[in-house]
């Protein structure tokens, strides 16, 4: 008569405690990975969009057909208006916007609008800003030589509002010639976050730096941060 082979219980009790205890000290470590895949995808949203609305800036007009600029010749072309571009950050997206009055940014029609990925936020954009209130925002508006303004029509100062930004123990090359500076956070789980600080200098150059921290903006300094390659 032929045996019958197979797998008593106790054999199967025992794969199956194997694969759970390997399951389950993997999640921490697919939690990390996916936190920092869409820290760096969010990071390169931002800056691709930062430099596509610069770019914008130094062209964008609009021509009003109903005037024309007949200071030259009865025959002058039609009066052509600048329009003024920005990016409305918020707490989970922003929009690329222009206008050519005097509406307030908010209300106007964006071009673009981004929304980040789950779980990844912006939380400061340039000195002072931050987004604890789901409902805030903030603007930066581009002169069309490339530099920034704020909403009261200021120019942002070079160093964007801030000095001796580091990288673990390497400083910004951007220092003095920062006009943007911003940062955020792609969440591990309840606790634990990998936070991205963004640099961008008057002539595109960027700088970014990685550190996992908690719910606070880290400073960057400690032996954990690490310089990002996009």
């Amino acid at each position: 008569m032929m045996r019958r082979k197979g797998f008593t219980l106790i054999e199967l009790m025992v794969v199956l405690a194997i694969i759970v205890i390997i399951a389950t000290a993997s999640v921490p470590q697919i939690q990390l990975w996916n936190a920092r895949n869409k820290g760096v995808a969010a990071v390169s949203m931002v800056i691709s969009d930062f430099s596509k609305a610069k770019a914008m800036a130094g062209y964008s007009m609009t021509v009003n057909m109903s005037i024309r600029d007949t200071s030259m010749n009865p025959d002058g072309e039609f009066i052509r208006n600048k329009l003024f571009t920005a990016i409305l950050y918020r707490k989970t997206s922003y929009s690329i916007i222009q206008q050519s009055g005097s509406d307030a940014w908010y209300a106007v029609n964006p071009l673009k609008q981004s929304k980040l990925p789950k779980n990844v936020s912006i939380e400061r954009v340039n000195a002072g800003f931050t987004t604890d209130n789901p409902g805030e925002s903030h603007t930066v508006i581009f002169t069309s030589t490339g530099r920034l303004k704020k909403v009261d029509g200021s120019l942002v100062l070079f160093g964007a509002d801030a000095s001796g930004i580091v990288c673990g123990n390497v400083g910004s090359p951007l220092e003095g010639t920062r006009i943007f500076i911003a940062y955020l956070k792609s969440k591990i789980d309840d606790n634990r976050s990998l936070w991205y600080q963004i640099e961008i200098d008057t002539e595109g150059e960027t700088f970014i730096c990685v550190e996992p921290g908690g719910d606070s903006v880290p400073d960057f300094s400690g032996d954990t941060a690490n310089i990002v390659e996009l």
